[in-house]
């Protein structure tokens, strides 16, 4: 069983670790700048990790509960 998971160790650490991707955001938006999440995360999470919006007037009409995909970039317009 030893040699199995030695041989197979890269599988074993893709299979246990989460990934991560990486978006970019600015605009109307506190902290402008590339983040790091979990696959999966959705818009919301982004924005709250990013401070939030600077004139928060409502959510613009964002979607937020849609779900990031690695390398994206997102422009939250001044309204």
């Amino acid at each position: 069983m030893g040699d199995y998971l030695v041989s197979h160790r890269n599988i074993l650490q893709k299979i246990h670790r989460s990934e991560r991707i990486y978006v970019k955001i600015y605009g109307n938006i506190k902290n402008p700048g590339i983040y790091e999440l979990k696959e999966g995360e959705i818009l919301k999470k982004l924005i709250d990790k990013a401070g939030g919006f600077i004139n928060n007037k409502d959510n613009l009409g964002l979607d937020l509960d849609s779900v990031l995909q690695d390398g994206q970039v997102i422009y939250i317009n001044f309204r």
